[in-house]
């Protein structure tokens, strides 16, 4: 493979209250790719060039600061197996991506006891693609798209109170207004009260609501469905931590719930394009988290542990079926790191991970 990679990054103070910053990052990236499971491919080669330009202002209030962003993203994949005397399969696809993304939020305090985030946010995306394969099993052409005819977008406005210093309790409700070009109008929210039973134990419930809509690829591409639903879900957690007293250990632990509805999955098929993305009618995931870091003198320690289990509903045959469907995702994870400073200068880690046999 050979990779070239430009990053340029420029900041700017123009005043005491206002700074201004740029971003360019432009890589060109080029491999060979399997021709299947185990195979190697023959003459088969994936280019994909990625170009992202963003500026940004940041103006300092009294009691509070403004941000202005603004990100454009172009996107260039072409794969290419056009060699028959070397392999019987021939292969072009080409994919084109642009998404463009504005915001501006600030962060405002209104009193000692309450912190204001209130901001907009505009996302704009396009792709462009075309796809011919002949194999032994036949041409297969996927319809040719214009940037202008998957333009989608999705315009926000959030805001969201943080409570702090009331006596032991704090906590932080907000919500986003969504209006999406294809979906139409959608509300989320999140609600994180706490309390602290101890001056070192927390205790903390998160609730939360999300709408994730499907990718370009996901709607467009030869194994797009036009008609895919987003997906909603609701989490729900609890749990507790504890700190030491100097606030450099502490221990947390989590039990979580998410329930999403029409999850979007990839699913296969015997006939062209083999496969299609489509929606399931229910996701069900729970779990428990455990995490901690540790520090004694020259010695930090940290580790964290996840048990998570999760099925999947759909109808079969018109029957409500459950399976299932934690792919490539291990039931129990477990990872630890050690740290210890030999001198000032001088740092040794020692990280382990170990996981359980996940389904593939």
């Amino acid at each position: 493979y050979n990779f070239n990679n430009l990053n340029v990054i420029l900041n700017h103070q123009i005043s005491q209250k206002l700074s201004v910053n740029g971003l360019l990052t432009a890589n060109n990236y080029t491999t060979g790719l399997d021709e299947g499971a185990f195979k190697d491919g023959k003459d088969y080669e994936l280019t994909s060039k990625n170009l992202l330009f963003g500026l940004g202002a940041k103006y300092d209030f009294a009691k509070g600061t403004l941000h202005i962003n603004y990100n454009k993203n172009t996107n260039d994949r072409a794969y290419a197996q056009d060699s028959s005397a070397i392999s019987k399969n021939y292969i072009r696809g080409n994919y084109n991506g642009k998404s463009d993304f504005l915001e501006a939020y600030g962060n405002f305090s209104l009193s000692k006891n309450i912190d204001l985030l209130i901001g907009v946010d505009n996302r704009t995306q396009n792709m462009a693609s075309n796809y011919l394969s002949v194999s032994q099993w036949g041409p297969y052409e996927s319809p040719k798209l214009e940037n202008g005819a998957t333009k989608t977008t999705l315009s926000s406005v959030f805001t969201s109170l943080a409570f702090k210093n009331l006596g032991i309790f704090g906590a932080e409700i907000g919500g986003r207004f969504n209006k999406h070009s294809f979906y139409g109008n959608n509300t989320t929210f999140t609600i994180n009260p706490y309390v602290f039973i101890h001056e070192q134990v927390k205790a903390f419930v998160n609730l939360n609501s999300a709408f994730k809509v499907p990718t370009q690829y996901q709607l467009f591409s030869e194994y797009g469905t036009a008609d895919l639903k987003p997906t909603q879900s609701q989490t729900f957690e609890v749990g507790s931590q504890m700190f030491s007293k100097n606030k450099k250990s502490n221990l947390r632990a989590v039990y979580f719930m998410n329930k999403a509805k029409d999850v979007i999955i990839y699913q296969s098929a015997n006939t062209p394009p083999y496969g299609k993305y489509v929606n399931f009618d229910q996701q069900n995931d729970r779990g428990i988290e455990i995490d901690g870091a540790l520090n004694i003198g020259k010695l930090n320690v940290s580790a964290n542990y996840t048990y998570i289990k999760g099925e999947v509903t759909t109808k079969i045959a018109k029957k409500d079926t459950t399976f299932a469907n934690l792919f490539r995702r291990p039931t129990n994870s477990l990872n630890v790191s050690l740290g210890y400073q030999i001198l000032p200068k001088w740092n040794t880690i020692v990280s382990v991970r170990s996981v359980n046999k996940a389904a593939s």
